[in-house]
């Protein structure tokens, strides 16, 4: 077995080396950019393309560096083990497992499954590692069904080079915005907790699309995406004061902390050099139809992001909105104290249960020994009695801090139900045991 493991592990190696090849070429490429610009870094004819390139290019050697940290770590620590699975899963005795008619139903483990580390799995949309292949098509047209949207792809890649002489592709931009962007942007003005304070602005610009007043569009649709990601971040902690302050870029820096969504990085490095073109009346590189058009599309990726379920606020609506109660054991965590003026109606929702027999019966069910042990729902109880004032009126609130403090007194009685359990069922294990042992 050992000269198995050893066979596959240089097999991996010479992938690994392949890997490391091509990260160091990009290392070096990107560097040399840095290094000698096209124009001085002091030079004030430098344009925002330029500075943009400058962002992107840091932003990749730091992402290209840090694949490359990733395979080291992968050679000390998991190499040798992933080696000798690979062993074992290739003898003939491992593939009675894989494959048609075997025990797993699944094909071979190949060496790419054992390089887990994330520049094997590099792609152009949600693993890239490259600037030059930064493309603003590779994050259009994404809310397609996945089989439409590979087969139609290359021919709307095709559709747009030929834009400017050809309007193929805004048949098909058009399309899409009214039939997959504009329904879910109008559902979003209405619930959505990141956008819904802008409804009135929302059914405007969907009326502007219509009238395919694309010098509305362009001026009105930037401010509404920057103002959007803005909001995202004062959610996310950032004070209005540096929100206000911070570029677009910045913004987005903050909110790639908390989501690894698809697209961020057209959105840090090729979608704001359109807005800047607006922002500051510069004389735009298109139409007004390409520009409006594609502010719209980015709307895809808006809606997308306001989402997100990792960004906390989403988080913790959900469990508003879908309470049970490990969920709701976290609202605290999670920060209601500081989203509560946003989500008013649904912490009142929360009270209205919270306030019920059922749930301090669930509470008590679901504890255990450890939960007791460790204080934690105490603590929870606690805070809910502190804190009740978030969930209704002061007869709402009233009730909570006497239905918390009835909770708490049970606590000792629950303490020693639930080790007088633990025992016993200690005493049912030993006694299985022993029976087990007399039978032998």
């Amino acid at each position: 077995m050992h000269e198995e493991a050893a066979e596959v592990k240089a097999k991996l190696l010479v992938e690994i080396e392949k890997d490391r090849s091509s990260i160091n070429e990009q290392i070096g490429r990107i560097k040399a950019e840095l290094d000698a610009p096209a124009v001085p870094e002091d030079d004030d004819s430098r344009t925002q393309e330029q500075r943009y390139r400058k962002r992107a290019l840091e932003y990749f050697l730091q992402k290209n560096e840090a694949a490359a940290a990733e395979i080291d770590e992968y050679i000390k620590v998991q190499l040798e083990n992933a080696s000798l699975c690979l062993a074992i899963q290739w003898r003939p005795e491992g593939e009675k497992m894989f494959g048609l008619g075997s025990l797993m139903g699944l094909r071979p483990p190949s060496l790419d499954d054992a390089l887990t580390y994330s520049y094997r799995f590099r792609n152009r949309k949600t693993r890239n590692f490259d600037p030059d292949l930064l493309e603003e098509m590779d994050f259009r047209f994404l809310s397609l069904p996945v089989p439409a949207y590979y087969e139609n792809i290359d021919q709307i890649r095709a559709y747009y080079k030929d834009r400017e002489v050809s309007g193929d592709y805004y048949q098909v931009a058009d399309w899409y915005i009214e039939d997959s962007i504009i329904p879910r942007f109008l559902e979003a003005g209405r619930n959505d907790i990141h956008v819904a304070g802008k409804g009135d602005l929302v059914e405007h610009i969907v009326e502007r699309f219509k009238e395919r007043d694309y010098i509305s569009l362009s001026f009105i649709l930037p401010p509404f995406i920057e103002g959007t990601i803005h909001g995202i971040c004062q959610t996310l902690g950032l004070k209005e004061s540096m929100s206000e302050r911070a570029a677009l870029n910045q913004l987005l820096k903050t909110i790639q902390k908390h989501t690894d969504l698809i697209g961020m990085e057209y959105l840090l490095f090729i979608m704001p050099i359109r807005r800047n073109r607006i922002a500051h009346g510069r004389d735009l590189y298109a139409s007004y139809r390409e520009v409006a058009v594609s502010f719209m599309l980015d709307l895809d990726l808006l809606l997308v992001l306001a989402k997100r379920s990792d960004l906390p606020l989403n988080g913790l609506l959900d469990v508003l909105r879908q309470p049970t109660i490990k969920k709701v054991k976290k609202i605290f965590i999670m920060g209601i104290e500081q989203h509560h003026a946003r989500l008013e109606s649904e912490c009142r929702a929360l009270g209205q249960w919270i306030n019920t027999d059922e749930f301090w019966s669930q509470l008590d069910k679901q504890l255990t020994q450890t939960d007791v042990e460790s204080k934690e729902t105490q603590r929870f109880v606690s805070k809910l009695e502190y804190h009740s004032v978030l969930f209704g009126d002061d007869d709402v609130a009233s009730q909570i801090k006497a239905r918390g403090k009835e909770f708490l007194r049970t606590l000792p009685a629950a303490r020693r139900r639930l080790l007088e359990d633990s025992e016993k069922r200690a005493r049912m294990l030993e006694s299985l045991k022993a029976r087990l042992d007399r039978n032998d």
